[in-house]
């Protein structure tokens, strides 16, 4: 499924002969990456989502990698084999190790 999507980007770009790559950031009208453009990507996924359950994470005294975890959690973004299977990772089974159940 992924393949299929990058094999559909890629045919689709125009190819310009001579021209050297560059990458390009879309969400900054200049195309370069900058913390507040990543900050604004960040405030779009969290207003999809009730902002009160960021504001009081984040206001939380914890380790970063404890915040940046439960953070994870709430937007779905845990590699769990649920989500990977649902974005196409190969992981065998849905079945959890440890209770055996679906």
């Amino acid at each position: 499924m992924l393949e299929e999507q990058l094999f559909n980007d890629i045919s689709n770009h125009e190819w310009r002969m001579g021209v050297q790559d560059t990458r390009y950031w879309s969400v900054d009208t200049r195309g370069g990456y900058t913390i507040s453009s990543g900050y604004k990507i960040l405030n779009q996924e969290a207003n999809a989502h009730n902002w009160k359950h960021f504001e009081v994470l984040w206001s939380t005294k914890g380790a970063p990698s404890t915040l940046v975890c439960c953070w994870r959690v709430i937007i779905h973004r845990l590699p769990t084999r649920m989500n990977l299977s649902r974005k196409g990772v190969a992981i065998g089974n849905q079945i959890c190790p440890m209770c055996l159940e679906d």
